[in-house]
């Protein structure tokens, strides 16, 4: 299966640099997974990453702007990220999204309508 997970932060590497636990969740479940199904991960790009990588058998995507990481993020940035995931996965072929967190929902909502 085609497995796309929607998330605000993804580590850069498999040494799994997570400084949260929606974001370790969502490491090691897609890096589980990934020996089973076909995984991409879209998540936030912060400084430094790059567009798109793959960490172990996963597929990382990083559209939008760059964010960093923390509370305190830009309400523009994330809209513009928002935005950009949602046209990915306009051009995707997938059996499965998940959203992780609050700024993902909406690209859930904006995907089904």
């Amino acid at each position: 299966m085609r497995l796309v997970f929607l998330a605000e932060y993804y580590p850069s590497s498999l040494r799994g640099d997570v400084r949260g636990g929606v974001e370790q969740r969502v490491f090691q479940l897609t890096q589980q997974l990934s020996g089973r199904h076909e995984i991409t991960v879209i998540a936030v790009r912060e400084s430094g990453m790059p567009i798109e990588s793959t960490i172990g058998k996963v597929r990382v995507l990083r559209p939008g702007p760059v964010l960093r990481f923390g509370q305190a993020v830009n309400f523009v940035a994330r809209v513009l990220y928002i935005y950009a995931a949602w046209q990915q996965l306009r051009i995707m072929s997938v059996d499965f999204i998940e959203a992780e967190n609050f700024l993902t929902y909406p690209i859930l909502f904006f995907i089904s309508n």
